[in-house]
């Protein structure tokens, strides 16, 4: 995946000029998806982020997913991804009896592009993730149009067609691992999404999200409506806006 990012860098005193009071202040909250940044102009770790997790909600835990953060500088590449694991799992140890539990589930991320040779980044993974690591997320966006996706997700079209792809998400199976793969997922990729979780058989307690952009009122909504009914009967397949 590329580095170059397209994120604007945080305004923190912009963020700060207009606050609003919790709704609902003692309901439980999983925050169910965050990353950890270092980027030029913004950083986010544990400290940004328990600011604000504390800062009205209940949030009780959360999880934690992968941004390409703190990677491996030196060994084999396909075993760098293996460092955002082990950084987050290391600054967030002592937080496991505390509240909140910040990344409780932890989702990383490996080439599965790479086919069967990927179950070694996995198992690296596996023992780096302090029994917290829960699947690993590989994002499949592609459009026609470059605009529309962030350049550090950017992907080959078809890419869940691939057969070495589909041997690495295969690899997730004896693992009983989640499978997050679709974030800002275009209906475009919708035919290809439903044989995936089929032809993979990815266990029934694994999740694969989606959500679905209607970019302009040209997008043929049509070719999602006809798409979706094929991803309805895979017990896997759960098309919603965040991952639990």
């Amino acid at each position: 995946m590329s580095t170059t990012s397209n994120y604007l860098p945080v305004r923190t005193e912009w963020l700060a000029s207009g606050t609003e009071a919790a709704l609902e202040p003692d309901m439980p909250i999983i925050d169910a998806h965050h990353h950890f940044y270092e980027r030029p102009g913004w950083t986010y770790l544990l400290d940004e982020y328990l600011a604000d997790a504390r800062s009205g909600h209940n949030i009780t835990a959360s999880v934690f997913m992968q941004a390409l953060t703190r990677y491996r500088t030196a060994g084999p590449e396909q075993l760098r991804p293996v460092g955002e694991i082990e950084y987050v799992a290391q600054v967030t140890s002592s937080m496991q009896k505390e509240k909140p539990q910040v990344a409780k589930g932890i989702v990383g991320y490996a080439d599965l592009r790479r086919g069967v040779v990927v179950r070694e980044v996995l198992e690296a993974e596996l023992e780096a993730g302090d029994g917290r690591l829960r699947g690993v997320r590989h994002l499949v966006t592609w459009d026609a149009d470059s605009t529309l996706v962030n350049p550090l997700s950017a992907v080959p079209r078809g890419l869940l067609l691939d057969p070495s792809y589909r041997a690495g998400v295969a690899q997730l199976k004896s693992l009983r691992w989640d499978f997050p793969t679709m974030h800002g997922y275009f209906f475009l990729n919708f035919p290809s999404c439903s044989i995936s979780p089929r032809q993979n058989r990815i266990p029934p307690s694994s999740s694969t999200t989606a959500k679905a952009w209607c970019e302009s009122a040209a997008t043929p909504v049509t070719a999602r409506k006809f798409s979706i009914p094929g991803l309805a009967p895979c017990a896997n397949w759960h098309d919603c806006r965040t991952f639990m």
